[in-house]
Order: structure tokens, then C-alpha cells, then sequence
């Protein structure tokens, strides 16, 4: 009896199911569109018979005219959405979501409180599992970019939410997949593998995660207008990896103690805020595929290492130590560290913000070894700019470059600095 009508709205109440068979269609009969899913919807369709939610001015899929849209060819936004909300359950496999993402509001009653959405499955709540399905044609409402995403995931106070796509196809749109977790004590959970993601809009970020659980591996980016995954600010949970060139956006970075953040070669990550390591940080790059640091506008903050055990090898770290922060100018550096351990093999230190230090060391055991230390350009200022500040502890350099600061080196409150492979040219400042 395809096709079946999407209208304003369709429900699926709490404990009861809708099962759908392979080769079904569903339209929406206006932008409006929508179905509501506090039970189960579990579709089961197939490679040859995928079940598909289309426009009804679709003729590939419709043929009655039953709609109250206007023109003759299918456009995005044609259709609304699937939304779940509290223990809600949508089971996918095998089917298309063409055309939807209509805008829609919702508001909690303050004057201010209205949002604009554009999302063709909106979870708040409840669980999505999505194998090999589509979604494509999807609205761009830049008006209202914040909440338009093709796929949304939060949890609402009580709930947790959890969304798992997986060998998958999401074309086109302002932002692919968001999973917008909240400081509510609820857990935002999802699975993003082997998909291919293509063609969107969002300039930030094709994916945007803030307070997360997730696992984002074996995707295929194309044509989008950025490749970086929006981490917002970041504090593990637990021992976590930034895959091998990923691309990664941050307002910051925490690693609390006992936990341990492993990067891959080849990851950029952009900042506008902090790394703050109280644990430890094993970056290793290689010689031809590096890791990166670097701001998301002008400077990012510092990196800091407390009580910390780590390590970086063929690293880049790159115009930090702007904006406030607890820590005074003269007490800090781009790269921050006290009472740690720390080995920098293979490091570039650029461009930190002058008239500040490039490294401060207190009270901590480290190693530069193969590293450059430098600013591209002279210093006209009047104020003391050191590569390196280092106040008690030990500190070894081998063959490390220093470049355009007043002093190389100062070191105060007895601490110690020894050398090999080290000359006057590696100080050209």
C-alpha cells in the first residue's frame, strides 16, 4: 500500500512497535512532515529494497499526487524529520531519507528561549542504529546554523542518548552529525564508521561533538567545505586517540590525572583556548607526517603540564600563549610545564605571542632534543623575551636552534641545564 503518508504529526506511542518491510515508501504531505517516536520503528529494508522517507513531488518513488507543496520537482526541506524522544528506538538498515530537514521551532516558554531546527533525525533521548542507510537532499538553513544538522543527538535531563551510523552515506547539508552533549550528569553516546560524509556547507567543521562519548573511525570525507571534526572543549573521561590525519577544532583540551590522550601522525588540531595535561600526553608524529598545533584565529592559549609524565616527537606547536589565564605572563610559556617530566624529541616552537616566554620550565625534568625554538621575526620591543625560562629542575638541550629572542636561556632558583651537540650558531638571536 505505498506510498504512506507523513503527516502533522505521526506518532508512535511508548511499548508499541511499527515494523516496516523492505521496498516501503513514505512521503511527507508538507514541509511540516514529521514522525514522533516514543516506541520502536524498526525499518528493515534491504540492498534491492530499501525502504525510503521522500518528498511527495518525488516521481523516482510517487506517483499520486497527494501533497500540498508547491512547485513539481522535489526540494530540500520538503518533509520535517524522525524525531526520538525519551527511550525512544529507531532501528535503520537499508533506507533512504531524502529531501527533509524542514526548519521547525521549539521554545521553553522564555521570550529568548525559541529555537530554530533543521535536523532529519533529531534524537533527544532515546537510541538510533543506522546500517548502510542514505541521507541526502538535506535543507541548509544557514539563518540558523547552530541547531541545523542532518543527524542530532542530545540527552535531556534523566535520559541518556546514543547513535551509531555505520557504513553510510550522509550528502549535503550545513553540518553532518552533531552530538551536542550538556553538563546534566547525562551521557551522549555514538559510533561514526565507515561512512561517507560529503558535501557540506559548515566553513568550522563537518562534525561537531561537545561532551561526548564517541568513536569516529574508517570515514570518507569529500568535498566539504571543511575536514575538521568540532571537539568544542574537551575533557577525557578516559584514556583516549586522535587517530592518524584527523583534523580536529578545540576550544580545549583537558587530560585529568591517571588518564593518558595518544596522537596519531598527521593530526592538526586547531585551538582557540588551552591544553591542560595533569595526566599525560604521548604525541608522536612522524619526520613526514607531523603533528600539529596551531590557532584556530590569531593565538591560541598555553599548554600546560602538571605533575605530568609525557612525551612529543615531530610536533609542531605554534603561535600559543595568548589570551588571560590563571597563570601570570611571566610565569608561563606557549608550552607550560611544573613538576613534570617531559621529553620534546623532533619539536618546533614558533611564534608564541611576544613579549612572553616560549617555554617555562619549574621544577621539572626535560628534554629538547632535534628542536627548534624560534620566532620568524626580530624583536623590536622593549621587554626581555626569552626562548626558555627555567626555574629549578633540570633541563638538557642537544642540538636545539634558537631564533629572534633576547635571551636563549635564563635560568633562575638553581636550576640546572646541561648540553651535547649544542654551539654559538644554535643561538642566531
Amino acid at each position: 500500500n505505498s506510498p504512506y503518508i507523513i503527516n502533522y504529526s505521526t506518532k508512535i506511542p511508548a511499548n508499541l512497535t511499527v515494523e516496516v518491510e523492505p521496498g516501503v515508501i513514505f512521503m511527507g504531505v508538507d514541509k511540516a512532515s514529521y514522525i514522533n517516536v516514543k516506541g520502536n520503528l524498526i525499518l528493515n529494508g534491504t540492498a534491492e529494497d530499501p525502504i525510503v522517507f521522500t518528498s511527495s513531488l518525488d516521481k523516482n518513488y510517487v506517483e499520486l499526487n497527494l501533497t500540498r507543496l508547491e512547485g513539481e520537482d522535489p526540494q530540500p526541506g520538503d518533509w520535517s524529520r524522525i524525531e526520538i524522544e525519551e527511550n525512544g528506538n529507531v532501528q535503520a538498515v537499508h533506507t533512504k531519507f531524502l529531501y527533509g530537514g524542514h526548519t521547525f521551532t521549539k521554545g521553553n516558554g522564555w521570550v529568548y528561549g525559541t529555537k530554530w531546527i533543521s535536523q532529519v533525525l533529531r534524537n533527544t533521548g532515546g537510541t538510533a542504529n543506522l546500517d548502510n542507510v542514505e541521507f541526502n537532499y538535506n535543507q541548509i538553513d544557514t539563518e540558523n546554523s547552530k541547531y541545523n544538522s542532518v543527524v542530532w543527538t542530545e540527552a535531556p535531563l534523566g535520559y541518556d542518548a546514543s547513535t551509531t551510523i555505520n557504513n553510510s552515506i550522509l550528502d549535503s547539508g550545513y553540518t553532518s552529525i552533531n552530538f551536542y552533549g550538556q553538563t546534566n550528569g547525562q551521557t551522549v553516546s555514538g559510533v561514526v564508521k565507515n561512512n561517507q560524509i560529503k558535501n557540506f556547507t559548515n566553513a568550522e567543521a563537518f562534525i561537531d561533538i561537545r561532551y561526548s562519548e564517541m568513536e569516529l573511525l574508517d570515514n570518507t570525507l569529500e568535498n566539504n567545505s571543511s575536514d575538521y571534526i568540532n571537539m568544542n572543549s574537551w575533557i577525557l573521561t578516559d584514556d583516549a586517540n586522535l587517530t592518524e590525519n584527523g583534523k580536529y577544532l578545540f576550544g580545549s583540551i583537558e587530560i585529568p590525572a591517571g588518564k593518558t590522550l595518544t596522537i596519531e601522525p598527521g593530526v592538526d588540531i586547531k585551538l582557540s583556548g588551552y591544553v591542560k595535561v595533569n595526566g599525560n600526553l604521548q604525541a608522536n608524529g612522524e619526520v613526514d607526517n607531523p603533528i600539529n598545533f596551531i590557532p584556530e584565529n590569531n593565538y591560541w592559549n598555553i599548554m600546560e603540564f602538571n605533575n605530568s609524565d609525557s612525551n612529543l616527537s615531530y610536533v609542531n606547536i605554534t603561535k600559543g600563549n595568548g589570551g588571560g589565564g590563571a597563570l601570570m605572563i611571566n610565569k608561563r610559556g606557549m608550552v607550560t610545564a611544573k613538576d613534570s617530566s617531559i621529553e620534546f624529541d623532533n619539536v618546533s616552537f614558533m611564534n608564541a605571542q611576544r613579549p612572553y616566554h616560549m617555554i617555562y620550565l619549574e621544577n621539572s625534568d626535560t628534554i629538547i632534543k632535534d628542536s627548534i625554538i624560534s620566532w620568524t621575526d626580530d624583536y623590536t620591543g622593549s621587554k626581555t623575551v626569552d626562548g626558555i625560562y627555567l626555574k629549578s629542575g633540570n633541563l638538557h638541550l642537544d642540538n636545539t636552534t634558537f631564533n629572534n629572542m633576547k635571551r636563549g636561556i635564563q635560568i633562575s632558583s638553581g636550576g640546572i641545564i646541561t648540553m651535547e651537540n649544542m654551539t654559538l650558531g644554535h643561538f642566531q638571536n
